[in-house]
């Protein structure tokens, strides 16, 4: 009995050291590109959709994984951290045992790479290795990128472009127009990206200072961070209205996915006075809005 509650016990920590909340990033633009691939090829494949969220789910958690291990061995995770306690921090994992981890997932990625390439275009496999690298050197390497302010580019490019882009051309299996309609639904996740990561910076700006990350946060301050959130939101709703005057005969049924942004104003409430513990709310609740959105805006693809 004590031997199976360890089990558990071990899969749990590991399982929440993969920080499972923020894999939305990587699943919902996936989501919604199935729609648009159906669109460009009635024949698309959804097995090859489901290798490449495999893909996609690896390289973020082994990214989170290194996140953690580089933090950690730089001192940016302090005793005071607001944020999530993270398994190297609390000891319930030895450093080396991070290290297989990360590479594990890595390797395991580039092998589903290396099948998706053959069985679609090589360009897969080039754009799958500059993913790794920059998933690695967020926080890793003589030049983290998280550490020098383009942490939230990153961020916009992998999850918003470079993700739809390539689950439309995988599970299409042909090249697709770099405009209309998925270029507006890549922005999108793209800002949805750059919000997730942007309340992360501004909830440990203090901490960030002192280990000098330098995010954008800590170089531009927090009422830059606030209103390029709100930002974001506004940026959202008008790719998603120009989606919908793209689709001229559907701008009504394209007003359902623009109102469930502007209600994200709401939901995600004065953010600029909230003290710092109560912005890991906030990551939830824009996790509830970009799932909300997902889902609405897929099902106005497919009906359109």
């Amino acid at each position: 009995m004590q031997s199976l509650n360890l089990i558990f016990r071990t899969c749990y920590i590991w399982f929440t050291f993969t920080r499972p909340k923020t894999l939305i990033a990587s699943i919902m633009p996936i989501v919604s590109a199935v729609p648009i691939a159906a669109g460009y090829n009635p024949d698309y494949s959804l097995l090859r959709g489901s290798y490449f969220l495999g893909i996609a789910l690896l390289l973020q958690i082994a990214c989170n994984f290194n996140n953690d291990y580089y933090d950690f061995r730089r001192g940016s995770d302090r005793s005071d951290r607001i944020g999530p306690k993270r398994v190297l921090q609390l000891n319930l994992v030895k450093p080396i045992q991070v290290k297989y981890a990360i590479f594990s997932s890595f390797g395991l990625a580039l092998i589903l790479m290396v099948y998706l390439a053959v069985v679609t275009h090589y360009a897969v496999l080039i754009v799958g290795v500059i993913s790794v690298a920059v998933a690695y050197w967020y926080t890793g390497g003589n030049y983290p990128l998280a550490y020098h302010g383009w942490g939230e580019v990153a961020a916009f490019v992998f999850f918003g472009p470079v993700i739809v882009y390539a689950a439309v051309f995988i599970m299409a299996g042909t090249f697709i127009p770099i405009f209309f309609p998925t270029t507006m639904i890549a922005i999108s996740y793209g800002f949805f990206a750059y919000m997730l990561i942007a309340i992360n910076n501004l909830r440990d700006v203090t901490a960030d200072k002192t280990s000098r990350k330098q995010t954008l946060t800590v170089r531009y301050g927090r009422v830059f961070t606030v209103y390029s959130i709100y930002a974001s939101l506004v940026w959202i709703a008008i790719m998603t209205a120009l989606l919908g005057y793209y689709e001229k005969n559907n701008v009504i049924l394209y007003g359902i996915p623009v109102l469930t942004v502007i209600g994200g104003f709401f939901y995600l409430g004065n953010i600029g006075r909230y003290a710092p513990a109560r912005l890991n709310n906030v990551l939830g609740r824009v996790g509830v809005l970009m799932t909300a959105y997902t889902g609405i805006l897929t099902i106005t693809l497919f009906m359109a």
